[in-house]
C-alpha cells in the first residue's frame, strides 16, 4: 500500500470460526480471511507493496534496538490507554518472529509483509489464536514512526485493534529504524506492558519500574520459571540491580516463600545498590542468627535501624516474612537510602486496622509499592513470595531513581 512517511504497511488476519478444526482447515480459513482483510483495507499483497521515500533520518543517534522496542511498546500502550483499551502484553515468543522479519527487511532494503507470518506464528508461538495483525515500518525515530502509524487508518486500526498480545522487533540499519509489530489475540499471558500502571490490584504494580529499569534488556533473565508470572519484569529488574538472584542459574522460584534472614540480604543489597554504604563490622545484634549465612546483613540492617527483631536479642531468621512486616522493611530501607522519608499515607485498606504495621502499609500504598490483593484488602498476614518480593524491591528502587536519590541502570 502507498503510505505517508515514514514508510510502513499493515495487514490483519481474522479467524472468526471456532479453533477446533484441523490445522489444515484452520490455515485455509486464515488464508481466506487474510485475502479479505487485504482487500478491505485496499492493501496490496506483500510482494506488491509500493514504497515511498523514507523519512529524514533522526539527527540524534538511534536507540539500541531493545530500548526502541520498549519505547514502541510504551507509546503503543499509552495510546491504547488513552482510548480506554486494554494494554497489550509483550509476548516473548512473538518478539523473535518480529525481530527476524525486521532484520530481513533491513537486509533487503525492502519494506513488505512477512508472507509466512501465519506459519511462523503457529509453529513458533501458538495455534490457539483468534486474530493476528502486522504493522511494518521504517523511519528515523520511534516517535515519528508511531505518529505515522496513528495517521494511517489501517495501521491505527491495528494499534487500537482487538488484540491482547504483541511482539515488537527493531533492527537499526545506519540511521534507519526497521520495525515489525506482530499483534495477536489469544489466550491471556503474563508479560510486560511497558506502561506505568495505575491503581491496579492483585499484586500488580501500582508503580511502574521504568525509572529503575528504563532499558528493555535489563528486564530479561535466564530463568525458565518466571515467564508465566506477573512479576517477570520486576524479577529481571531486581536481578539487573544485583538485589535478587536465582536459587540456581535457571530457576528463580518466584512462588517460594521468603524468610526474614533472606529478606535482610535482599534489602541490604538494595540499599547498597542505591549508593548507601553499610557498616562493615556492625555489632552482633541478635543471638539466634549466629549460624546464618545472612548474619552480617541482619546486623548491618540492625545498625541502621531497618530491623529491630521480634524481641530483645531475637531476630527469628527462619520465620517467613508476611506482607505487613514487608511494608515496614521497605519503608525503613527507603528512608535510609533517600534524602526525604516516605510521607504518611491515607488509610488504604480495611484489613490492617489496628496492626503494628498499619502506618507503614499506608505509606507503601501511597508510594505505589503495594496495591493490595484486591480492592481495599492488603492481606497483612499473607506470606511474601520471592516474585512479589522482587516487585516490591523494584518499585522501591524506581522511586529512589525518580526522586534523584540514585541513578538508573
Amino acid at each position: 500500500m502507498v503510505s505517508d512517511d515514514p514508510s510502513m504497511s499493515s495487514v490483519d488476519l481474522d479467524a472468526r470460526s471456532p479453533r477446533h478444526a484441523t490445522n489444515r482447515a484452520v490455515a485455509a480459513l486464515v488464508t481466506v480471511a487474510l485475502a479479505a482483510a487485504l482487500l478491505a483495507s485496499g492493501a496490496q499483497p506483500a510482494a506488491a507493496t509500493v514504497l515511498v521515500t523514507d523519512a529524514q533520518p533522526a539527527a540524534a543517534a538511534l536507540s539500541a534496538p531493545a530500548d526502541a522496542e520498549l519505547e514502541f511498546l510504551q507509546l503503543l500502550n499509552q495510546t491504547r490507554g488513552a482510548h480506554g483499551l486494554g494494554l497489550l502484553k509483550s509476548d516473548a515468543l512473538i518478539v523473535p518472529v518480529a525481530r527476524d522479519w525486521s532484520g530481513a527487511m533491513a537486509a533487503s532494503n525492502t519494506l513488505s509483509h512477512r508472507p509466512d507470518l501465519l506459519s511462523q506464528i503457529e509453529s513458533r508461538v501458538t495455534t490457539d489464536w483468534l486474530r493476528i495483525g502486522e504493522n511494518v515500518g521504517r523511519g528515523g525515530s520511534v516517535g515519528s514512526l508511531h505518529t505515522a502509524f496513528m495517521n494511517s487508518p489501517s495501521h491505527k486500526a491495528n494499534v487500537l485493534g482487538d488484540y491482547n498480545r504483541v511482539g515488537i522487533g527493531v533492527v537499526n540499519a545506519g540511521t534507519t529504524i526497521w520495525v515489525t509489530f506482530n499483534f495477536l489475540k489469544g489466550a491471556d499471558i503474563n508479560g510486560p506492558t511497558g506502561a506505568v500502571a495505575g491503581p491496579v490490584y492483585d499484586d500488580v504494580a501500582t508503580r511502574g519500574i521504568e525509572h529503575a529499569c528504563p532499558r528493555a534488556s535489563t528486564l530479561l533473565t535466564s530463568f525458565i520459571d518466571v515467564a508465566t508470572t506477573a512479576h517477570a519484569s520486576s524479577i529481571g529488574c531486581a536481578v539487573s540491580w544485583g538485589v535478587a538472584s536465582g536459587q540456581t542459574p535457571l530457576l528463580f522460584a518466584p512462588t517460594g516463600r521468603v524468610t526474614r534472614a533472606q529478606l535482610a540480604s535482599f534489602v541490604a543489597r538494595m540499599i547498597e545498590a542505591a549508593g548507601t554504604a553499610l557498616p562493615a563490622s556492625p555489632r552482633d545484634a541478635f543471638s539466634d542468627d549466629d549460624s546464618s549465612i545472612h548474619e552480617l546483613r541482619i546486623n548491618q540492617l540492625a545498625a541502621l535501624g531497618v530491623v529491630t527483631g521480634k524481641s530483645a536479642g531475637r531476630y527469628a531468621p527462619n520465620d517467613v516474612v508476611d506482607r505487613a512486616a514487608m511494608a515496614t522493611f521497605l519503608v525503613r530501607a527507603h528512608d535510609v537510602a533517600a534524602a526525604k522519608p516516605l510521607a504518611a499515607g491515607s488509610d488504604a485498606f480495611g484489613d490492617d486496622n489496628g496492626t503494628t504495621h498499619e502506618a507503614n502499609i499506608n505509606k507503601v500504598a501511597a508510594a505505589g509499592f503495594a496495591g493490595g490483593t484486591r480492592r481495599g484488602v492488603y492481606a497483612p498476614s499473607a506470606a511474601v513470595q520471592r516474585g512479589q518480593m522482587a516487585t516490591f524491591l523494584s518499585r522501591t528502587i524506581d522511586l529512589l531513581v525518580a526522586s534523584g536519590d540514585t541513578d538508573a541502570r
